[in-house]
């Protein structure tokens, strides 16, 4: 039962990354939405677990000067939305 919830859990997830933010919506029942907008974004760490590795997922944390990061977990291909935020950010700063 738990792994059918933890797969309900990561379909549920939506990630959107536009030329202004980031959008992150989650949630089976309940939902939560955040916003993130790009020119506030200072860092993004990609992590990988063994399983994860194996599975092609993985969690990124994104740093915006709070004290806590917002963290993605188990997105897949996580080295593409990365370096797709990464490029997004650049374009922004150079704008």
């Amino acid at each position: 039962m738990p792994f059918v919830y933890k797969w309900l859990q990561n379909k549920s997830k939506k990630y959107i990354v536009t030329n202004q933010r980031v959008y992150i919506e989650n949630g089976i029942i309940a939902k939560s939405e955040t916003e993130l907008p790009l020119n506030k974004i200072n860092d993004i760490l990609l992590k990988q677990g063994i399983v994860q590795r194996l599975v092609g997922a993985g969690n990124i944390r994104i740093f915006t000067g709070n004290d806590k990061p917002t963290i993605i977990f188990d997105i897949d291909a996580p080295d593409s939305f990365k370096n797709k935020l990464t490029e997004m950010i650049e374009n922004k700063s150079r704008n």
